[in-house]
Parts: structure tokens; sequence; C-alpha cells
């Protein structure tokens, strides 16, 4: 039988009140790793953990008590790859922030009794384990996360981790770390604008064109906040039971119930995406209408009508692209629980730190303002309007292929992103852009050599 291997995390107050100190502790494939680091909280190089076994002092007091989890396969591989278990301590850390901050005087008792154990009874620490529906753990009840890769059947306490496993995403600063931020009337920054959201439990609506960063937005700020993160599927067909919850059956046949990803982020926090908002099934809009108002709660039918109050770390968002076909206008009282709406435009200053071609930029700005949903259309030669959005996915994708295939196959797949009765305008376009497009991207040289 195989035993369950942990990560363990103890926070405790410094000297210094406006930090904290962490220690993780895990057993990861068989192998006892520590790392501890003081923190105030926010990135950077003073924030960096360092390996190696802590020894308390006795004076510095633990704040609320110590947390556990099972080491899952990914974090065996994560480790294993990366020499650091990142997804583990993230996951950990998260854990930690949903329980009880209080602090106690505890610091040297439990920390030693967590050495202990670690080196002679691994499975006591199931009782610093606490599983998502805020239920502690009896010593030998959690189940190994090996088993549940490999048997993929049968026992109920299987198929409940393999749905708490993979129902949310917990998206890492260094996943993110390439996005860029944008202020909004001036001076308001993204990260302070969502800060105040949350603090203030004001629901965000960000609309504007496609490819504009409206979702990276959303995980973005997600992973700042070390928060975990689901976007609400943008489909007409969604009933809301497939994302609050089901019953799943015990080993004796009863069932139990287990929360789907958007009951489990209003139970305990999180960053809740409501994906092309204009298009969501109304049954999932009547579920969600009493979490974006005041009462912030949603009513679980199917569990005894169980009311759930909004944890206070639950940051709602929504998003979505006007004037697209297939969309629909967002009526009055939806867009009324939405306190702080925002246009996600394209950026110039943003795009040029992304994009090589100044050129091509010239050329997408130009179609911009003959597209359908353009303040002014263009007054130009053309009569073509653009319905297809010119995405900055697009651009980042046409450089890409131009520079690591073929400049001939990148224009080919632009133009294919556009419907048939745009396609040719858009080629016209590309063709008299060529020469400054190849110079931008460096490609005038490789194109002599091949002629020649």
């Amino acid at each position: 039988m195989t035993t369950t291997q942990y990560g363990v995390l103890l926070a405790s107050q410094p000297t210094d009140v406006s930090l904290t100190r962490q220690v993780v502790i895990a057993n990861i494939d068989n192998k006892l790793v520590c790392y501890s680091r003081l923190t105030n909280g926010k990135q950077g190089k003073q924030n960096a953990w360092q390996e190696g076994r802590f020894n308390y002092d006795s004076g510095e007091p633990l704040i609320g008590e110590p947390v556990a989890i099972p080491v899952s396969q990914n974090d065996v591989d994560d480790y294993n790859d990366n020499g650091f278990p990142r997804v583990l301590i993230q996951k950990l850390i998260r854990k930690h922030s949903l329980s009880d901050q209080t602090i106690t005087d505890e610091a040297i008792t439990v920390a030693d009794s967590i050495w202990e154990a670690f080196d002679n009874d691994p499975s006591s620490l199931a009782t610093y384990f606490v599983d998502n529906r805020g239920q502690r753990s009896t010593k030998g009840s959690v189940v190994s996360h090996d088993s549940v890769i490999q048997i993929r059947s049968a026992t109920t306490q299987v198929a409940q981790s393999l749905v708490e496993e993979r129902s949310l995403y917990l998206p890492s600063v260094t996943e993110f770390s390439h996005y860029i931020s944008r202020k909004f009337a001036g001076d308001v920054d993204e990260l302070t604008m969502y800060q105040f959201a949350l603090a203030n439990k004001m629901n965000v609506l960000l609309y504007g064109e496609a490819g504009t960063g409206k979702t990276s937005s959303t995980m973005w700020i997600a992973s700042l906040l070390g928060l975990p993160y689901f976007a609400i599927p943008s489909n007409s067909a969604l009933d809301y039971t497939q994302i609050v919850g089901g019953y799943v059956p015990n080993a004796n046949g009863s069932l139990s119930w287990v929360d789907g990803a958007v009951t489990r982020l209003v139970r305990n926090g999180g960053v809740l995406l409501i994906g092309e908002v204009n298009t969501l099934a109304k049954n999932v809009q009547q579920f969600l209408m009493p979490l974006l108002d005041y009462r912030r709660s949603i009513t679980v039918m199917e569990n005894g009508n169980e009311v759930i109050k909004a944890h206070d770390n639950l940051l709602i968002i929504a998003d979505m692209n006007p004037n697209y076909r297939g969309t629909q206008l967002l009526n009055e009282a939806w867009k009324d629980r939405f306190e702080i709406k925002l246009n996600f435009g394209y950026d110039r200053d943003i795009e040029k730190k992304i994009l090589k071609s100044e050129s091509l930029l010239e050329l997408a700005y130009g179609m911009r303002s003959r597209s359908r949903g353009a303040d002014s259309h263009y007054s130009g030669d053309s009569n073509t309007i653009f319905d297809t959005p010119v995405s900055t996915r697009i651009l980042k994708t046409f450089e890409k292929l131009a520079t690591e295939l073929s400049f001939e196959f990148a224009c080919e797949v632009f133009a294919n992103n556009f419907d048939e009765n745009e396609r040719p305008a858009v080629k016209l376009l590309l063709e008299a852009n060529t020469y400054n497009l190849q110079a931008d991207l460096g490609l005038l040289e490789s194109v002599t050599n091949t002629s020649v």
C-alpha cells in the first residue's frame, strides 16, 4: 500500500511585524526537503525562499495552525524538473491564507512535532490536512494522489479528489510575468483597480475587441493575489449544475455532495471570470444574479437549498466582446451589477512593446479604423468594412511565422483569419506593405539571398 506523502506549511510572526515567516517541509518522492523565507507579501528577491532546515526561535509565535496537503505526482514532476517545489508551495500558501490567522504560542511545540512526524509517522500529518469544504481529515483517511492518478475508477474518494484537483487553476506569477498591465484614465493602474474592487466587493466588467488581453488580465491578477481562478465557459448551452456541483457515490453506495468550481470559489475565495457574459445561458444568469448584488451569495437548491455567502476574497470579473456576430446586448439588470466598467481597447503603447514591426501596427490600425465597431468608419478608396477583429494575437502570430517559417506563409495565414469577402482586401494591403514589413522584421537580406 502506497503511503501518502505530505507537504506542510507553518507561518510565524517575527519581531518585525510587517513581515511573516513561512516554512515549508515536504516529503517529495521519499526525499525530505525544507524551505523558509521572510516575506512582506510582495514580489522580489527579498521574498525569496531559502533551502535548508529552519529552527524556530522560542519567542516567535505561529500564525494560525499548520496546513498540510498530499503531494501529487504533478508536485513530484515539478520538483524533479525545476529543483524547487513551486506548485506545491503555492498550493500550501493558498490553503494557509484561507485558514484562521490567529496568533498562537505554540511555535516550538508544533514545529518539533511536525519534524518528528516526518521522521517517524508521516501518516499522522493528515491531522493538518483540511479539504476544500473545510473538513479536517482524520489520520489515515486521505486518499493517496498516486492512486488517484493510477486508478480512474472506483471509489468515491478517488472521484472526489479528481473533481477537486482539476476544477480550479492557480496561475503562477512566473507564468504571467510577460503580461504588460495598463492604466485607466491616466493614472489608475490595473493592480490598484483590482485591489480596490476586491476590498470594496465591487464587480468588474471588461469590454472590448478580441485579443486585447481581457482574459490574460484576469489570470494575471489571480497570480499576483495568489488566488485560485476559474472561468465560466461562454457557452449558451451551459447548465449551471455543471459548475455548481453534484452528488458522487460513496463506497457504501450512498451519495455525497461535491462542490463544483464556482461553489468552491464562492465558499473559499478566488477570481471568478464570467467569460463572454453577453452570451451566457439564461439559467446560469439567473443562478448568478444574487452573487452579483448586495446579497453576495448563491443558493444551491440541489444541496438542501444551501445558501453560501461569498468569501471576502472573491473577486468577480466579466468580459465581453460587443458588436460581434452571435452576441447579444447585455440587459440593464446585468450591466448595473458591475460597478466598475472598463474599455479594454487596443493599446498602441502596449502593442509596441510586444511587436517588432511598426509597419504591421500601422496596417492593423488602418484596418481597425474600417471595422464594424469603429467609432468612425474609414473614408478611403476601399468600401470594405472588416467584421473580423485584427487582434494583437493575430499580429504576434504573423511576426512569428514570418521570421521563423516564411513571409509568404505568414501572409497566407494572416489572410485566412478573415472571411472570404474580406480576404481580397487583406491581401492587397499585405502586398502594398510587403517591403516595409520585411524591412521591419529583418527579412530583406534573406529575400535577396534567396532570389540570387
